[in-house]
């Protein structure tokens, strides 16, 4: 009985499998290049984020005293 419910637990995941397949219809294409690329780590992409916001702030900061001081000139 137990390896009957297995066996039809099995056979359902596999139907509802391919009908989700079937449906997702997003095929992204990815480049050669892309491919090849090693996947980056958790630490490794939340790192570049921040790292990104930290330069953009700091970009905003500059543009923002800039205008200041050509205010006030």
């Amino acid at each position: 009985m137990y390896e009957q419910n297995l066996e039809k637990k099995e056979e359902t995941r596999k139907i509802i499998t391919a009908e989700v397949e079937t449906a997702l219809t997003f095929k992204p294409k990815i480049n050669k290049t892309s491919r090849e690329m090693r996947g980056r780590s958790w630490m490794e992409l939340s790192k570049g984020d921040s790292m990104q916001r930290t330069q953009a702030c700091e970009a905003l900061k500059r543009d923002v005293e800039s205008v200041m001081t050509r205010s006030y000139v």
